[in-house]
């Protein structure tokens, strides 16, 4: 197991976090194949994210085998890049890890789990999401997600890192 501190870089204060949800479909497969070094939204809708941000990456339950969401791995955000008038912009993901296994909905962990800045309703995940796919969760949140999680370096490419493997 990697301690993510050795992935990340150090934080700052009033370090922002966030879970990008990734898997949209669109004509029966997902728009954005890259889930591990980018990430891509339009401010005009979610206008929070800013460079030196830490996210974790979710499939939601609606792309998943058994329809249950899972928190599957994370980074982060080292350069946002302006992509049209429209408001379009790119993320550009580093210092990326896997978590393995992923924390799935329905494990005790993440049921149990006590958010520091988002309200749950007990036994259910309705209304918890954004809509949108893009969350702000407190940093508190963000290192106790990670914290008993084995995270495991990812390259530059995408793979696992040879020595991780």
């Amino acid at each position: 197991m990697t301690d993510i501190k050795t992935i990340l870089p150090v934080e700052k204060d009033n370090q922002q976090a966030f879970i990008f949800d990734h898997g949209k479909v669109e004509g029966g497969v997902l728009k954005y194949q890259d889930d591990v070094t980018s990430y891509g939204w339009n401010t005009k809708q979610f206008n929070k994210v800013e460079e030196g941000a830490f996210v974790l990456n979710r499939h939601p339950g609606k792309i998943t085998k058994d329809r249950k969401f899972e928190i599957y791995g994370g980074g982060y955000v080292e350069k946002i890049e302006k992509l049209d008038n429209d408001g379009n912009v790119k993320a550009t993901i580093s210092h990326a890890f896997r978590i393995v296994p992923p924390i799935k909905q329905g494990d005790a962990f993440i049921e149990s789990f006590q958010w520091k800045s988002k309200k749950k309703k007990k036994g259910t995940w309705e209304h918890f999401w954004n809509q949108y796919g893009m969350n702000s969760i407190s940093f508190e949140d963000f290192k106790e997600l990670v914290e008993g999680s084995r995270c495991i370096p990812i390259n530059d490419n995408g793979a696992l890192k040879a020595e991780e493997e």
